[in-house]
């Protein structure tokens, strides 16, 4: 993806022979918009893109999960009830609550 997305870029540039004021990227395109933005060149890019991962897989089976076009209340029921998952309040600096491993919800529907 850092690969097509910095591909892309180098596309436009060529094309329309201007550069965008500023870069904005989300999760990996974060490291695109940096690489676009001059912080650093693609060949570091990739280095950081491939740690990135291997970090990201050492975690294991954790990670977050959008649920499209489902009511609270549904999504609630089915968290509660159907598997049972506890949510807990766990005291943090910031106080977020935590729901249960999303990959086990994942698991179970998908």
């Amino acid at each position: 993806l850092f690969l097509l997305n910095y591909l892309t870029h180098q596309k436009h540039l060529q094309e329309n022979k201007n550069a965008p004021d500023y870069y904005l990227g989300h999760s990996l395109g974060e490291f695109n918009a940096l690489n676009a933005a001059g912080v650093f060149d693609f060949e570091t890019g990739l280095k950081i893109v491939q740690k990135r991962g291997e970090l990201m897989f050492s975690i294991g089976n954790t990670g977050m999960a959008a649920i499209v076009g489902a009511e609270y209340k549904e999504v609630k029921e089915i968290l509660l009830d159907e598997l049972r998952l506890k949510i807990e309040q766990k005291l943090s600096r910031k106080k977020n609550p935590k729901v249960g491993n999303p990959y086990q919800f994942a698991k179970k529907f998908f």
